[in-house]
């Protein structure tokens, strides 16, 4: 860790500058180079994950490891944020139904989430300290310490389609606390997750009236949750103030 004496020099500040690099391009390496490589070198994968039929079929290969393996790629979806996570929820709910598949997914989804947060944290915070003064580094921690952060936070995981799996890097590098992130984006997943893994246990159970039922109840709360977002927002403001 670099002294406060070593920061007032100029060789101290350029050893500084190059470790917050360092750890900068290896942030950006693992949150845009894997999925790039990914998607460059391996489209098979991300077709495979993408397909629940294939993801289904897999669990049912394997089911003496199925909550290892749902745990793991609950895990690895989180903290390589491109890769779809409903496809994986859908296949848990068919694969061990809705009580085991949404304790399996949740538990991959909160420890996903601290990985991610504590990834940013290492690698990012310095790159966010250094090219920003105290001052600005104290006044970003604030804004993200906020009412309204907690809020905006909400709703990023509330609103099913949007890039939540982001939110995570960002509060890490940022000083949003851990703590907070964590229940507040388990909270706010939880109604998409149940849904998505209660589709896949009726699909299971083939019984497609309750799966057209609720692919029709998600289609319409994206559908209310995308027009009224700033009046959930709002909402959701009123609630952290109190």
């Amino acid at each position: 860790m670099t002294s406060g004496s070593d920061r007032d020099n100029p060789s101290g500040q350029r050893r500084e500058r190059i470790l917050a690099a360092v750890k900068f391009a290896f942030l950006i390496i693992l949150l845009v180079g894997v999925p790039l490589y990914l998607f460059l070198a391996h489209p098979e994968l991300i077709s495979f994950l993408k397909d629940r039929g294939r993801l289904e079929a897999f669990l049912d290969a394997h089911k003496s490891h199925t909550l290892l393996i749902l745990f793991a790629f609950q895990i690895v979806q989180i903290v390589i944020a491109v890769i779809p996570g409903q496809a994986a929820q859908f296949a848990g709910g068919y694969a061990v139904g809705i009580p085991a598949g949404f304790a399996v997914c949740m538990a991959g989804v909160v420890i996903g989430t601290a990985l991610s947060y504590w990834i940013a944290k290492l690698l990012g915070r310095d790159f966010v300290t250094f090219f920003f003064s105290k001052k600005t580094t104290a006044e970003i921690e604030e804004k993200m310490r906020s009412k309204r952060a907690h809020a905006l936070v909400f709703v990023l995981y509330l609103i099913p389609m949007l890039p939540k799996d982001a939110v995570a890097y960002v509060a890490g590098a940022c000083g949003y606390p851990l703590k907070l992130l964590l229940l507040i984006s388990t909270i706010a997943r939880t109604p998409a997750m149940l849904l998505g893994i209660a589709m896949g246990a009726q699909l299971r159970s083939e019984n497609y009236t309750a799966l057209i039922v609720l692919a029709a109840v998600s289609a319409v709360i994206l559908a209310v949750c995308v027009w009224k977002r700033e009046k959930i927002q709002e909402i959701a403001n009123k609630c952290f103030k109190k």
